[in-house]
């Protein structure tokens, strides 16, 4: 399985523990609330922050490639050292440019466990 690419960009990341629900209405008016699973999944959301432009070009190319398709993660938190399976939870990269800067590239980039 491809991991994702090794981008010392990485600025900050939000991992968030998700666990759906399944909610309805009863015909009485009352919620009805159960989980739709019992294993929780993690969401990852990167921000990557003074990017080169060949650094870009690897993240493009494996977004490219890997869009719809699992592949890992690992050492997201240096102090945890674990590794996730995961999907691009988004339909593109929307890379925005800084000018002046000699690393003028940023990008925000969601992942969701699988």
């Amino acid at each position: 399985m491809d991991t994702f690419p090794n981008i010392k960009y990485l600025t900050s990341f939000q991992e968030k523990n998700i666990k759906i629900l399944n909610k309805k209405e009863s015909s009485a008016g009352y919620p009805m609330v159960r989980p739709s699973s019992t294993i929780n999944k993690k969401s990852f959301d990167l921000s990557f922050q003074n990017v080169t432009s060949d650094d870009k070009d690897i993240l493009d190319s494996f977004f490219n490639s890997h869009q719809g398709e699992q592949f890992q993660i690992e050492n997201l938190d240096p102090l945890r050292n674990d590794i996730f399976v995961v999907i691009f939870f988004q339909d593109s990269l929307d890379w925005q440019y800084t000018q002046g800067k000699t690393n003028p590239w940023n990008v925000n980039i969601t992942l969701r466990e699988i």
